[in-house]
């Protein structure tokens, strides 16, 4: 259960930036994964390399990799898995010429975005205030279904008003917002505890 004095707890606490970058990358999946026959489409591509290369890769990597990733500081996991994000769409904007660059675009987007979900869920009951883990991991999860199934909406309109690249160019607007939290938070870090050596 989850109540409004827990939320704004929640929200208020530090536990909300990983919050809200799980709907950030949410946005970014949701948006490549509900339009790829159209990208795909739009290269001449078969849209199931997408897929075949985004899974494989994201699975790999949680049975792999992410035993090692979430043992690593979280705030430099998640920069740097945000950053490989933000470099899929950005492979996908302007790198994809043939199948074997869709296939890469879309593995490193299955790698980048399946290890940061573990990385920002782990920070997220963390950072939460005492006793409400529980609501900051549901708060968490809505975040993410409103990215995955509520920014398709607007991409729909994007794509039929304004074509593929206006979609890519907001996806990657979004990518490019997630990892400056990242990198934002990680100075923030610093300056703290310079602060804090400072006064002792």
């Amino acid at each position: 259960k989850i109540s409004w004095s827990a939320t704004r707890q929640v929200l208020s606490s530090k536990a909300v930036f990983a919050i809200i970058m799980v709907g950030l990358g949410g946005c970014v999946f949701g948006g490549l994964s509900s339009f790829q026959t159209s990208y795909a489409a739009s290269q001449g591509l078969d849209y199931s390399l997408f897929f075949l290369g985004f899974m494989g890769a994201a699975i790999t990597s949680r049975l792999l990799i992410a035993s090692v990733v979430v043992k690593r500081d979280a705030y430099w996991s998640a920069c740097v898995l945000s950053g490989l994000m933000l470099v899929s769409i950005l492979m996908f904007s302007f790198g994809v010429h043939d199948s074997f660059s869709y296939l890469l675009a879309a593995m490193t987007l299955g790698v980048g975005y399946g290890l940061t979900y573990s990385v920002i869920n782990g920070l997220a009951a963390e950072e939460a205030p005492t006793a409400s883990t529980p609501q900051a991991l549901l708060l968490f999860s809505l975040s993410y279904f409103i990215g995955v199934f509520g920014f398709p909406l607007l991409a729909g309109k994007l794509i039929v008003e304004h074509g593929v690249p206006t979609l890519l160019a907001s996806v990657l607007g979004i990518a490019l917002l997630n990892w400056l939290i990242t990198v934002l938070r990680l100075i923030w870090r610093r300056v703290s505890k310079h602060k804090i050596l400072q006064v002792t």
